[in-house]
């Protein structure tokens, strides 16, 4: 449960702007925009709006904003997806693909103002300054590093994608001689 009541004032709090970063007042405007609409923490984190980097590149962008829980869920989703793609010789239709990433885009702001809201519930309630302070840089903010990962990993289960595609065209029989050639 949580002890947050203020949304507008706990998104304007020193240490909630060092903890996003750069890029606090877009998602303090989507989050209270949603909040004007659904009047409770709960709505908004609940509540869709759309977040163009989480919707074309939702594991980068999961690795760039330290949601490490998000982006093994979505490891856990797509690998296995394609393991039977490859495995079976079955490709899944892309609209499962699409409405997937659709759906992550949309509930992207949500999730991170959850994840932003359990840790200053879980780690700051007893800290002096110079470990808040410490902590927020620590855990907060962004990581190019991460997100570099999580977009090579993306990229390279594309790739796995596409030759799942190559191998399933050619028990089927098609020439797929031209795929590989420049």
């Amino acid at each position: 449960m949580s002890t947050i009541t203020d949304l507008p004032a706990f998104v304007d709090h020193p240490d909630t702007i060092a903890f996003v970063g750069r890029s606090h007042l877009a998602y303090r405007e989507s989050w209270l925009r949603a909040y004007k609409k659904k009047q409770s923490i709960k709505g908004v984190q609940r509540s869709i709006s759309l977040n163009f980097p989480a919707l074309l590149a939702f594991p980068f962008w999961c690795g760039y904003r330290k949601l490490y829980l998000p982006l093994a869920g979505f490891t856990l989703l797509i690998f296995p997806a394609i393991l039977f793609e490859i495995f079976s010789g079955t490709l899944l239709p892309s609209w499962i693909y699409i409405l997937f990433f659709l759906y992550a885009g949309t509930r992207a702001n949500g999730l991170y103002l959850s994840r932003i809201i359990r840790f200053f519930e879980k780690n700051l309630n007893d800290k002096d300054e110079e470990d808040r302070a410490r902590l927020i840089r620590r855990k907060g903010g962004t990581s190019v590093t991460s997100g570099a990962l999580a977009l090579l990993a993306f990229i390279l289960s594309l790739v796995a994608e596409f030759q799942a595609g190559v191998l399933l065209a050619e028990t089927l029989g098609f020439d797929v001689s031209h795929v590989y050639t420049s």
